[in-house]
């Protein structure tokens, strides 16, 4: 009985788990081992410290496709950003980056003031990492400020920022309803932790 050829199906995995981005070079989309505290996920808070979100970018994804570009939980993502813009409170956009050779969307919502909201995610939609953006004082030049990144602990904060508790009544009752469920004396929270 022949061995299994190793060697080619190797390479044809390989193959597969890769595409070539616009500017030619080969990126990984398969996301496997990307989310939240690797080293993408560091790669990727770096760049977007480095990005200037304000300036014209060809990473950017057109106004009238981003609502449907990329895999379900960006989608899902920006459709939530987007509302922060369909309120007239700011401006979400969509960025598809390479980093690392790895696929990594960006979804970033400016506010009426000088916050930022930014939620990163691996090609599978996965976080990666989420924050807000604002400004802080620029160390190298005394008196001068300069864009950061205040990151959350564990992704997913900055959503209480898009959507606080407070901001329209279905999402006051929701909140309600989640904290009632959690409560020792409803059924659910005396079987179900968070």
């Amino acid at each position: 009985m022949r061995p299994w050829p190793v060697l080619p199906l190797a390479f044809s995995l390989a193959c597969a788990a890769t595409n070539t981005s616009p500017d030619g070079d080969s990126v990984d989309v398969s996301g496997k081992a990307d989310g939240w505290g690797s080293a993408l996920a560091a790669d990727a808070m770096a760049y977007a410290e480095a990005f200037d979100f304000e300036a014209e970018s060809d990473t950017e994804i057109d106004r009238g496709v981003a609502a449907d570009t990329g895999p379900t939980w960006v989608r899902r993502a920006f459709a939530l950003h987007h509302a922060w813009e369909d309120n007239d409170l700011g401006v979400a956009r969509l960025d598809r980056w390479t980093v690392s050779r790895h696929r990594v969307w960006a979804i970033r919502t400016s506010t009426d003031g000088d916050e930022s909201f930014i939620e990163l995610f691996n090609a599978d939609g996965a976080w990666l990492a989420t924050g807000v953006g604002g400004y802080g004082a620029d160390p190298t030049t005394p008196g001068e400020y300069r864009a950061v990144i205040q990151w959350d602990a564990a992704p997913g904060g900055v959503r209480d920022e898009v959507a606080p508790r407070d901001i329209v009544p279905e999402i006051a009752r929701f909140y309600r309803a989640a904290d009632e469920a959690q409560s020792a004396a409803s059924p659910s929270g005396a079987t179900l932790g968070v």
